[in-house]
């Protein structure tokens, strides 16, 4: 339980952040090209604040589980709703993911290159 109030204390801004963006996607007109233009605006944000990519992922998962529930009590039009609401954002968080890799690779060769010389 610890382990969990230290990660929602550290990750408070982008929790928050990603919990926004959710509430302004259900709010405006949806077409893809706006959902992927609100949600991806997400991933400039955590990519220079270098915020954990493990929050939209964690909310892209919660929504799925969310969108199997309203599945089951036939309401497939939410679920359906969900679902692509789900899928933008595990995009997100796997694009926030390859632009961290990318970095640490990049420090990694920085780092080589200055100790080989």
């Amino acid at each position: 339980m610890e382990r969990f109030a230290a990660f929602l204390q550290r990750n408070r801004v982008s929790i928050i952040l990603t919990a926004g963006t959710i509430i302004l996607y259900n709010f405006f007109p949806r077409d893809e090209l706006r959902s992927l233009i609100l949600l991806g605006m997400l991933v400039p944000i955590f990519a220079v604040y270098k915020f954990s990519p493990s929050v939209p992922i964690g909310f892209g998962i919660l929504l799925l589980i969310i969108a199997a529930g309203f599945t089951s009590v036939k309401n497939e039009t939410f679920a359906a709703q969900m679902a692509i609401s789900s899928y933008l954002l595990l995009i997100v968080g796997v694009t926030c993911l390859l632009i961290e890799l990318i970095r640490s690779e990049r420090n990694l060769t920085r780092h080589e290159t200055h100790i080989g010389n």
